[in-house]
């Protein structure tokens, strides 16, 4: 009977030289194929119970005389011993079974070179932290000296500066009008102005207060020179929190933040664009990293994190964003469903064609995902988060101040008791703190990098003075309230933050604090923490309507100013928005005054002598703020959309319009 021809005839005429290239070219493919196939946990506990068979033999059964082939065996022994354990150790993080053979080990090593780097890098850091007097006095000196020759150090004779007592006397306190011209000479394109070289990024602020971003030039490998170890350790801080230690997938939700050029090419946008890095192990492929539109952006991350049943870490670039997710969860469960069930992308969907193809080889069919998830939600949507990934260990994303209403939401609706951790104080003009404590639920804590800034304070009395005294960072109290000032190593010095910040303790020497408010945050007499405080406790107490979703407030003037009927009386309007639109009775709404009252002496006082008159509480329609910010956005287009802050007073009178025009 005549064979059929098989493959090495065909190979036999070919030259060996080729034929060799063909073998190593067939072993590759076969071993790069394997490295990105499906990962699976029980081949890795075969294999290793395997080679820990095999180790012990080839180390203690071992008979041959030669000293050198003995010597080789054993030390072959104790390596198939370690790459038992190893295995070993990998099957019990129990990794995902939707991890490639590649994407474990990465996250695998990734995770063990974190638990290493955790106790240098504590060490580091709180070494630094014990004496914080001269930390401060030797940091100063270096940003002095290693800044003397640029234009601005020489225009302020840095090299002069001996002493932390002769800056405070010779530089005043600034604000970013002072530095404006020296950005603008960056920008066009001079070297060596604020900080040795040119920007390799131009960081925007959000322009929430002044309406206009703030542009402060970036030396972005000097930063991560100088900040690479605060970032890493935070992340071996996560941890702590349990299931983390699982070989499991992160889900960082995040929204592409636009990026412009400068006209002579140097990249423009949110402080988040400059180092824009997508976690491997995410549960969102690529792609859906590279759109900058909110809403296809989140249905894409709620799809791909949903298909996923084993996520551990979420993190996200603030709580408000972070709410708009698990929100679009909640509205769109059973389209989403149907799209896992098919492995298919909702056509209603705005992608370009390239892109949705490319995002649907991510996606396969699963019908049993699907109907776990509809049963799931069939029994309601409080508290989704833990019964949708029951291995989820936290929520990672800056929660407080302007953020606290969100952060609040998310623990209510959504989150349960899952922990919610901020990890650090951070702004486009730079990183201020880092929290040490990622794991307490029961405040959020930021400590002050005594070897990264120089840091003032700024006593709460004297915030609103011309020329205020400042403490330095050993001479303040727990208890103390201070607008925070910081010189930088990226140009600039005595710079008023305009974060007003509570000491808590100390660590060390080094003070914690945490966050109030913005010095800017103040209606009248009255601070915006407080007046947030009064507006949630009154909202604790209502019988009627749903929660409070956010507020803002202003003063009668500027309304009266819109609608023309003006009164001798003097009062705030307060705009409220509930989660849904089911309304709050007037009596709920007088709740808002007495608040008010209990918690502003002076408030009170002006109520009963009628120096002020009782607040007009009006509800807004669900998604009123929604419509502020895409306005605020529309206005301030070179803001990243994750970098917003609903403002909580307003003088605007296109914001005040929007606010009247929707009341319920």
């Amino acid at each position: 009977m005549e064979r059929s021809p098989r493959v090495e005839d065909y190979l036999c005429w070919l030259p060996s030289k080729s034929l060799s290239a063909i073998h190593r070219y067939t072993a590759h493919t076969g071993i790069m194929a394997l490295i990105h196939s499906r990962f699976n946990p029980f081949l890795v506990l075969i294999v290793g119970i395997h080679l820990g068979t095999l180790g012990l033999y080839l180390t203690f059964r071992s008979s041959s005389q030669n000293v050198l082939v003995l010597l080789t065996e054993r030390l072959v022994g104790i390596v198939f011993m370690l790459a038992s354990v190893v295995a070993a150790d990998i099957y019990r993080s129990k990794p995902v079974h939707s991890h490639t053979w590649s994407s474990m080990l990465q996250q695998y090593v990734s995770f063990k070179k974190l638990l290493i780097q955790h106790y240098h890098l504590k060490r580091k850091i709180l070494a630094s932290m014990q004496d914080v007097k001269t930390a401060q006095a030797h940091l100063l000196r270096d940003i002095l000296n290693q800044r003397a020759d640029v234009a601005y150090g020489k225009d302020f004779k840095f090299s002069d500066i001996k002493t932390v007592e002769e800056f405070l006397a010779r530089h005043p306190l600034t604000t970013y009008i002072h530095y404006e011209s020296y950005v603008s000479r960056v920008v066009d394109g001079e070297r060596d102005v604020m900080f040795p070289g040119a920007p390799q990024y131009i960081a925007l602020s959000s322009g929430t207060t002044s309406g206009k971003s703030k542009r402060h030039p970036k030396d972005l490998k000097f930063f991560g020179k100088i900040s690479w170890m605060y970032f890493v350790y935070l992340r071996t801080t996560l941890f702590r929190f349990r299931h983390m230690s699982k070989l499991q997938l992160w889900h960082d939700i995040r929204v592409k933040p636009p990026i412009t050029k400068s006209h002579l090419g140097v990249p423009m946008g949110a402080g988040s664009g400059s180092a824009y890095f997508v976690c491997p192990f995410s549960a969102s492929p690529p792609e859906v990293y590279s759109l900058e539109k909110e809403q296809t952006s989140l249905y894409l991350h709620s799809l791909f994190g949903l298909k996923e049943r084993c996520v551990t870490l979420f993190s996200s670039l603030s709580t408000p964003l972070a709410l708009n997710f698990f929100k679009t969860i909640q509205k769109y469960w059973k389209q989403l469903c149907e799209d896992i069930e098919s492995g298919t992308i909702n056509q209603t969907i705005d992608l370009e064609p390239g892109t949705r193809q490319k995002l649907q080889t991510s996606l396969t069919p699963d019908s049993e995902r699907a109907d776990e998830l509809r049963k799931i939600f069939r029994k309601g949507t409080s508290h989704f988060g833990p019964r949708v990934w029951p291995n989820m260990a936290a929520l990672h994303a800056p929660g407080t101040g302007s953020f606290s209403f969100a952060t609040e939401l998310l623990k209510k609706n959504f989150l349960g008791e899952v922990p919610v951790s901020s990890g650090v104080h951070i702004s486009s003009e730079g990183l201020y703190g880092l929290n040490l404590h990622v794991e307490d639920q029961t405040k959020t804590e930021y400590t002050i990098l005594p070897c990264l800034n120089f840091y003032e304070f700024i006593p709460e009395d004297s915030i609103d003075k011309e020329d205020p005294t400042t403490l330095l960072a050993h001479e303040v109290e727990v208890g103390g309230e201070y607008e925070m000032v910081v010189t930088t190593w990226m140009g600039l010095y005595r710079y008023r933050t305009g974060d007003v910040v509570r000491v808590s303790s100390f660590t060390g020497t080094t003070p914690n604090y945490t966050f109030s408010q913005r010095s800017s945050d103040f209606i009248d007499k009255y601070p915006e923490f407080l007046f947030t405080k009064a507006v949630k406790d009154a909202a604790r107490t209502w019988t009627s309507g749903t929660s409070l979703y956010n507020y803002m407030a202003c003063e009668s003037q500027h309304v009266e100013a819109i609608t023309g009927d003006v009164t001798s009386s003097r009062y705030f309007y307060i705009f409220l928005e509930l989660e849904d639109n089911s309304a709050l009775t007037d009596e709920d709404k007088e709740k808002v005054d007495s608040a008010l009252q209990s918690h502003f002496e002076f408030f009170r006082g002006s109520r009963i002598t009628g120096r002020i008159g009782a607040p007009v509480v009006i509800q807004v329609k669900s998604g009123t703020l929604d419509i502020i910010k895409q306005v605020n956005c529309d206005l301030n287009s070179k803001a990243a959309v994750q970098q917003y802050k609903y403002p909580k007073f307003t003088m605007k009178p296109e914001l005040i319009r929007i606010l009247l025009a929707n009341k319920l």
